[in-house]
């Protein structure tokens, strides 16, 4: 089924256990994807259009603490292209920039927002839970859901310490 969000909103789906939810951009990339029964809300903050295996019962303003003003001015952070293959970005407090690495462009539009959010949020805190506690509230002001950004740090972040696993079993057990 093809989808069209021409403004920021979220969509309900009635999903059963036996077949995940699953939302594709347009390019390919997959943007969402859980398995669960029963009722799914799925923030799209992003207009554009999207494929999907179940069709939305239900359209209703966007959730999770969304605020359309929240800036996402990047002006005081330089973000710049590294050489490197890993980490996925890190940040240089004396320069004040990301490097993002070689195949940043190629993530999802999400999967980067995420990361840039958690690099940010060490301008703050040197401290990995803080960053990711800072990160995640950013990610959610800006529409996204909180699944995606749990996605992307399992994903891109494999080498976590033992505290940090148990942070994001705790996030898991939100869901």
């Amino acid at each position: 089924m093809n989808i069209t969000i021409k403004e920021p909103c979220a969509l309900v789906f009635d999903c059963k256990m036996s077949t995940p939810l699953f939302i594709k951009m347009s390019n390919g990339v997959e943007y969402h994807r859980r398995k669960e029964d029963g009722r799914v809300v799925v923030n799209f903050p992003l207009s554009g259009s999207y494929s999907s295996n179940y069709k939305p019962i239900e359209v209703i303003d966007i959730h999770n603490y969304y605020n359309p003003s929240y800036s996402t001015d990047t002006s005081h952070v330089k973000i710049r292209q590294g050489n490197q293959i890993e980490p996925v970005a890190y940040i240089d407090l004396q320069e004040n920039c990301i490097y993002v690495c070689r195949g940043f462009h190629k993530l999802n539009y999400q999967f980067q927002q995420a990361i840039l959010e958690h690099e940010k949020a060490h301008t703050i805190t040197l401290n990995e839970m803080e960053a990711d506690n800072i990160a995640l509230t950013n990610y959610l002001k800006r529409g996204f859901n909180q699944s995606q950004m749990l996605f992307c740090l399992k994903s891109h972040a494999p080498k976590c310490t033992d505290r940090y696993q148990n942070y994001v079993t705790k996030l898991q057990n939100t869901q």
